[in-house]
């Protein structure tokens, strides 16, 4: 099977090599694509099954848009412009991704930290309790001492 790089394809289907590369970032278009491509020395091919697999989802997508640009007006926006809100909206999913994670960790290092808490808690409790018992056998001590040099003093 002849594999031909994304470059290539780009050309092909007459869009940018961006856009075939956002449309592999797409988890569904991925997994149909991913039969179709192979990977070497960090450059993605697709054979000419996966080239119409594409054109495909491409042309669904001009569809959609053609359908949307019918039934309501929006303004005119280059595809540098369109790339740049592409990238935004890509970073701003990855940001928030990123911040739940976050939120999960300061949660479970909140756990971790309060489960530790407990346990210096019950840690200082038993200490309190073993010196409370020895000063207690201590003074029992003194006192079977004392005790016993009493009788002895008496005799």
């Amino acid at each position: 099977m002849d594999y031909i790089n994304i470059q290539e394809v780009a050309k092909k289907l007459n869009v940018s090599h961006t856009t075939i590369y956002n449309k592999l970032k797409n988890k569904e278009i991925n997994k149909l694509l991913k039969p179709y491509m192979k990977k070497m020395n960090n450059v993605r091919y697709l054979n000419l099954e996966g080239i119409e697999i594409l054109k495909d989802t491409i042309a669904v997508k001009d569809n959609k848009e053609k359908k949307n640009n019918t039934n309501s007006v929006k303004p005119f926006i280059s595809n540098d412009e369109s790339m740049l809100l592409n990238l935004k909206g890509t970073l701003l999913d990855s940001l928030n991704e990123r911040i739940i994670q976050l939120e999960k960790d300061k949660e479970y290092l909140k756990d971790q930290i309060d489960l530790k808490d407990k346990h210096i808690e019950t840690q200082a409790r038993l200490i309190e309790n073993s010196q409370i018992l020895l000063r207690d056998q201590k003074l029992l001590m003194e006192s079977k001492t004392n005790w016993w040099k009493f009788w002895k003093k008496k005799d």
